[in-house]
This record gives C-alpha cells, structure tokens and sequence, in this order.
C-alpha cells in the first residue's frame, strides 16, 4: 500500500482543498475508494475561466451546476468556502447567460452554511 492510500479521508479531503474543483473531481478515477471523496470537500473552488463562446458558457454551467447537484446527493451539506473566477470576452455572455445562474449558486451555496465567498467576474 502507498502512503497516500494509507492517509484517512478527512486528510485526503483537507489536501484536495488545495486544487480546483475541476482537478478534485477528475481524482475520482483514481480508485474505488476516490469515487466520492471529492463530494466531502469543503471547498469549491473555480479559478481561470474563461467564456468566450456560448458553448463554453453553457459548459461551464453545466459543470458548476452538476458539481454542486451530485454534493447535495451525496449527503454532503457544507460548502465552507464558494470561490469563481470567470472571464466573460462578450458581455452578452455574461448577462444573459452567466449571472442568472451564478445568483442561483451563490443562493444554494449560502444556504449550506458558506463562510466564505470570493467572487471575480
């Protein structure tokens, strides 16, 4: 067994607080055991988006909004820190495909007692 099979979950959790949520999820191929573990991850963090074109912005959407449903259905209820930062090349982009759903995530993350937001849009 390697050292890091050998560290309880919580510490494993602890480490992937330190990598985007994009690398966190992608550990679930890793093994049986990494499956779920990224849904007990305290903190979701988004940086270096970039939306240049509808596709990428209705991906992305998808993508935040998938991690936070799959989270809820795993039982896992505190989000202690919501981080996002996207770039918006079109305002259009922005307004009428961007904030409406990032105000329904900063209401769903709030309500899963956050401490801490960070917001750079």
């Amino acid at each position: 067994m390697d050292m890091i099979s050998s560290l309880p979950d919580a510490i494993l959790c602890r480490i992937l607080c330190f990598v985007s949520t994009k690398e966190a999820v992608t550990t679930s191929i890793l093994s049986k055991r990494w499956v779920n573990l990224w849904h007990h991850v305290p903190n979701l963090n988004f940086p270096d988006t970039i939306v240049d074109t509808i596709e990428s912005s209705r991906l992305f959407n998808n993508f935040v909004y998938s991690v936070l449903v799959s989270r809820e259905a795993a039982g896992s209820n505190v989000i202690d820190g919501f981080s996002l930062d996207i770039q918006y090349d079109d305002p259009y982009y922005a307004f009428k495909l961007g904030f409406p759903n990032i105000i329904k995530w900063i209401n769903l993350v709030v309500q899963r007692k956050l401490k801490y937001l960070h917001l750079h849009i």
